[in-house]
């Protein structure tokens, strides 16, 4: 099984690091980054299966770059927003644009976990736990 990349994009080094830490030990390859312009400059977009990001970051907001992304043709990353600004409105606006969750932080492990799983399966990949024990699959 080829290594399935996660992608977080926050502008809180915290949170971008208990992430990763997290989700390594899962077994997920991860990248992080400090905004929306370094991920983007970074050439990971084709290879990211899912994005975890932040809403409001300086520069490009997380609402932002999922706009961005929807103008591209044949591209579909999962985003699964994470966000310490719950606004009703924003997180309708992200949901009709395609979010496949907005977790409120501090993020509970099980619903980060769901959301993943949902992303994943978007993406054809079936995952029900630590990917180093072999656990996910192509559909």
């Amino acid at each position: 099984m080829a290594k399935i990349l996660i992608t977080i994009v926050d502008d809180d080094c915290l949170v971008r690091l208990a992430t990763t830490n997290l989700l390594q030990s899962h077994g997920f390859t991860v990248e992080a980054f400090v905004s929306v312009e370094h991920f983007l400059e970074n050439g990971s977009l084709n290879k990211t299966a899912c994005l975890l990001l932040d809403v409001q970051m300086p520069g490009m907001s997380g609402i932002d770059l999922q706009y961005h992304l929807a103008l591209i043709p044949d591209h579909c990353i999962p985003i699964i927003f994470v966000s310490s600004f719950t606004d009703p409105a924003l997180r309708k606006h992200a949901f009709m644009a395609g979010a496949v969750a907005f977790l409120e932080k501090p993020v509970r492990e099980e619903d980060l976990f769901e959301a993943l799983r949902t992303a994943l399966y978007i993406r054809g990949i079936s995952w029900n736990g630590n990917l180093s024990k072999g656990t996910a699959e192509r559909l």
